[in-house]
């Protein structure tokens, strides 16, 4: 039997993963019903980060409001959890660093972002953030399973995740 405590954390993350899915839906709605939005360079960056978010309120924050419940002692349950997790946590991160570099890029050289931003360049550039992504989580259950050592994990996700602060930061000034 489940205490008060966990049926109320629950709740509050059943809450907040109903919150995820439906508003990243209604974003992903918007941008595939009006053309005009769809234009945009920037708009395959925003549904990628919908698409992103959408995974971990419709994927991870289920699995770990089952992880709370029932403290799942399963190895692969757990490793699925976490890889799902960091896949679309450093898929989210990397998502708002490419649209800072691309906002910054089509400030600061305008006339030449129309011809060098092009559909291609921005699917590969999401194709990117997602093999980051996948990578990080690979290095990651290659720590967990005891391949490579915490050092080399640790240092390659705190490089990245340096790296994009550093990157907003400089966007943002």
């Amino acid at each position: 039997m489940a205490s008060l405590q966990t049926i109320g954390w629950g709740v509050a993350f059943g809450l907040v993963a109903f919150a995820i899915i439906s508003g990243n839906i209604l974003t992903m709605i918007a941008f595939f019903s009006c053309k005009k939005l769809m234009q945009m360079r920037a708009s395959c960056f925003l549904v990628n980060l919908a698409a992103a978010d959408l995974l971990v309120g419709a994927i991870t924050v289920p699995m770990y409001i089952i992880l709370l419940s029932y403290h799942v002692d399963d190895v692969a349950y757990q490793s699925v959890y976490t890889a799902v997790d960091i896949a679309s946590g450093f898929a989210s991160v990397f998502t708002l660093t490419a649209i800072s570099l691309e906002r910054l890029y089509a400030f600061c050289k305008p006339l030449r972002h129309r011809n060098v931003m092009t559909d291609t360049k921005c699917f590969l550039i999401i194709g990117i953030v997602w093999i980051f992504s996948v990578v990080i989580t690979i290095l990651h259950l290659l720590f967990k399973y005891h391949v490579i050592s915490f050092d080399v994990f640790f240092y390659v996700m705190m490089s990245s995740l340096s790296a994009c602060l550093f990157f907003h930061c400089v966007c943002h000034i």
